[in-house]
């Protein structure tokens, strides 16, 4: 109910009234269980609703992951705290969520989020093994018990298979899943828009660019989104079109960039230095990449090769030059830095973003 309630705020434009709401109703009950929901609503809206990231990180201090029961709270604590832990943290956390959850979908999404921090910490033999269970489990659901949600993180699921494992097979199942969730016409215009995104960029990982363009369009018709015009931009240095992916990226507003977009903006800013071998372009990339702060050991070390490519290239500037190694590398991973944004609750339920449930009635 608290759920419904948020989304009718939403719904409403008056979600600033929702904390007076659960204020109102943190009394109701008189149960442990029930200060947990208050608290994981209070964060939703602070995290969710205003982006106070460390306002939401003041209510869940109180908490210790060890000991909490409930996977709302612990979805939206893994969120919230993603920059500060460790992938080992993370590993354990999204394991406890699995742990006591009987949801299809959140098992899917966090088994997977498990079988890629394994691909990470440079385990790939224990990593693909994890993703390709998670997303044969969740096979098993029926169709008619399966979400938008549910059905949205099988196809990422098999998009981040074929980054991890290389093989065009995973990429075409992603597609076909991705086609199927754009024909029900569920999805609000925003999360078909975003589905659009990752058909775009599956195509993108298949070499085939005009069709990545094509969806990279067909989802900036849905949403103007930065990260689309970044994703498109490295298509556009694919097919040889430098002057079109500079002007591009310097179209993109990075104050309306989160920072894992902006670690996407950084990449494809080195993409085109690589491309062109420009001064201006190298200098570019370098202030941002070396700005980039990740506690990830893969990232860390791929950063640091980038950096030391990059001013390879600005040195010698000799075609021979082998820095596109490392681009080739984060070509595979960087899509894979955690956003997770993966709540317990059905997330569509409160901001709408990824489909409109069917009615009960």
């Amino acid at each position: 109910m608290l759920d419904l309630l948020l989304s009718c705020y939403a719904k409403c434009d008056m979600v600033d009234d929702y904390p007076f709401a659960l204020e109102y109703l943190s009394s109701a009950i008189d149960d442990d269980r029930w200060e947990v929901k208050i608290d994981y609503h209070k964060c939703i809206y602070l995290y969710v609703y205003r982006d106070k990231r460390e306002a939401a990180k003041e209510i869940l201090e109180a908490y210790d992951w060890k000991q909490v029961s409930d996977v709302d709270l612990l979805t939206v604590l893994i969120d919230v705290y993603s920059d500060d832990l460790n992938p080992v943290e993370k590993t354990n956390i999204a394991e406890r969520i699995c742990e006591i959850s009987s949801s299809p979908e959140i098992n899917l999404q966090y088994r997977s989020l498990i079988g890629t921090e394994y691909c990470l910490l440079n385990d790939s033999n224990k990593g693909i093994p994890i993703l390709k269970s998670a997303i044969h489990e969740y096979e098993k659901t029926l169709q008619e018990y399966r979400t938008p949600l549910g059905r949205h993180h099988l196809a990422i699921s098999y998009k981040h298979l074929g980054e991890l494992s290389g093989k065009e097979e995973y990429f075409t199942s992603a597609i076909a899943n991705l086609k199927n969730e754009i024909a029900t016409g569920e999805y609000s215009s925003i999360g078909e828009g975003q589905l659009w995104l990752d058909l775009g960029w599956c195509y993108h990982h298949l070499s085939e660019f005009d069709k990545a363009i094509d969806a990279y369009d067909k989802s900036l018709n849905h949403v103007h989104s930065g990260l689309t015009l970044v994703f498109k931009s490295r298509a556009f240095i694919e097919l040889d079109k430098l002057d079109e992916a500079r002007d591009m990226l310097n179209s993109v507003i990075l104050e309306d960039l989160t920072e894992p977009n902006i670690f996407d903006y950084s990449i494809s800013k080195c993409y085109l230095a690589f491309a062109s071998k420009e001064s201006g372009d190298i200098q570019d990339g370098l202030d941002l990449i070396k700005g980039i702060k990740t506690n990830d050991p893969m990232f860390m070390d791929l950063i640091q090769d980038l950096i030391s490519q990059l001013y390879e290239l600005k040195s010698t500037k000799t075609e021979d030059c082998k820095v596109e190694t490392a681009l080739q590398r984060f070509n595979r991973y960087v899509s894979l830095k955690p956003n997770f944004f993966g709540f317990g609750i059905d997330i569509n339920a409160i901001i709408d973003d990824m489909g409109n449930r069917p009615s009960n009635n």
